[in-house]
């Protein structure tokens, strides 16, 4: 279930990457959430047009998922590949310091 606009939750940062990911594994949007009290930048993330568009893509090869993850504290590469022939990649960065370079093989 997201967990994306539950009072006290996730920053703004941490719902992005909350959404992106579920969105690249095919998972079940199931908002847990009161919708009467969410917040407007919550909402804002749920209604993402693309990242919508990623999750309910069905003609893909399969469900995405992590590809590459060098250490815990570092960049992490998802990825899921579209029916159109394209690939949807989320990028996290873990670490505490920007990361200028990011390579993402699969």
């Amino acid at each position: 279930m997201l967990q994306i606009g539950d009072p006290g939750g996730l920053t703004v940062g941490e719902a992005r990457v909350h959404f992106a990911t579920w969105a690249v594994t095919s998972s079940l949007m199931l908002i847990g959430a009161p919708l009467n009290n969410i917040d407007s930048a919550s909402l804002g993330i749920l209604k993402t047009p693309g990242i919508v568009a990623v999750s309910q893509d069905r003609g893909g090869s399969r469900q995405g998922g992590r590809v590459s993850a060098p250490n815990l504290q570092g960049p992490e590469c998802w990825a899921k590949h579209m029916s159109d022939g394209s690939a949807a990649v989320v990028l996290i960065n873990r670490g505490a310091e920007g990361v200028s370079n990011v390579t993402c093989t699969w």
